[in-house]
């Protein structure tokens, strides 16, 4: 059981214990973290698959697909609901980690958050983009998302409202949140905060909340403060389809990545595909 297509999307379970991944031949395969053993493949999605996130019991899946968002039961395989929603991209999915909401890229930009179990809409927010990557806080109270924007905004869950734009010197005026101090018209090379050059593919939380990491498609991943938005730290070589980061009470605490037709497990800064520097800046937390 394997792919024969390129992986699009990756998640973790919260566990780290558990391992999907979703391709362009339209599937779904589910792994066995510790051993690489192939444990489902869940087959429904008639477009390919673009995002994947766990419930945080691990019980559950939900893929996101251009065709549909569906739910699918991560220890039988059996597909459990399956949404049709006109303003939805399925280029990004999350799950809460209180399990109460999942997050779902919309068109133009916007994100939906739906309620976990009656699946119905609690709000959408506003965005000008397209979204390419969401997660969570671990206390599930902001959300991030990232996107062809090449800035990642944070968003307050329970009232909707755009919290922090991490954007750095590329989002131009020095007013706007997160961004630079540097005068209009200033060069981009003294900037001490640059932003990405290219469009946001992954995002997550360090463990404790405070810190958020982002990588662009052009390799250059980067790690904000995610009270302020000061950037704490730029590193290179970090282009990868996506990237999941396992939680702090899981011992191996691990950051899946998946590059081609292959998916990697790596466990602290033990990893053959990703720079030492780079798995660990995703992991540590303030």
């Amino acid at each position: 059981m394997s792919h024969c297509g390129t992986i699009e999307a990756i998640a973790a379970s919260h566990c780290g214990t558990q391992l999907a991944t979703g391709s362009v031949d339209k599937t779904i395969i589910v792994w066995h973290a510790h051993t690489g053993e192939a444990r489902l493949q869940l087959v429904g999605h008639t477009r390919k698959v673009c995002s994947l996130g766990f419930s945080p019991d691990g019980e559950m899946l939900v893929s996101g697909s251009d065709d549909a968002v569906r739910v699918w039961d991560a220890r039988s395989g059996a597909a459990v609901r399956v949404l049709v929603m006109d303003d939805s991209s399925g280029r990004a999915v999350a799950w809460s980690p209180d399990g109460r909401r999942v997050a779902v890229a919309g068109k133009g930009g916007s994100v939906h958050i739906l309620a976990a179990g009656a699946w119905e809409l609690e709000r959408s927010l506003a965005g000008s983009a397209q979204v390419e990557a969401l997660a969570f806080s671990p206390d599930s109270m902001t959300l991030a998302a990232g996107g062809w924007s090449q800035s990642v905004h944070l968003w307050c869950v329970a009232s909707g409202a755009e919290r922090l734009v991490l954007r750095g010197h590329r989002g131009g005026a020095p007013e706007e949140p997160g961004g630079c101090k540097c005068p209009r018209g200033a060069r981009e090379a003294g900037c001490l905060r640059p932003g990405h050059r290219s469009f946001v593919l992954a995002v997550c939380f360090s463990p404790d909340g405070g810190a958020v990491a982002s990588c662009c498609f052009r390799g250059e991943c980067r790690v904000w403060h995610a009270r302020t938005g000061a950037l704490r730290r730029v590193l290179s070589g970090a282009r990868a389809a996506a990237f999941a980061r396992g939680p702090p009470r899981c011992a191996e605490r691990c950051l899946a990545f998946a590059m081609g037709q292959h998916a990697r497990l790596g466990a602290g800064s033990r990893t053959g595909a990703l720079p030492a520097d780079v798995v660990q800046a995703v992991l540590e937390s303030d």
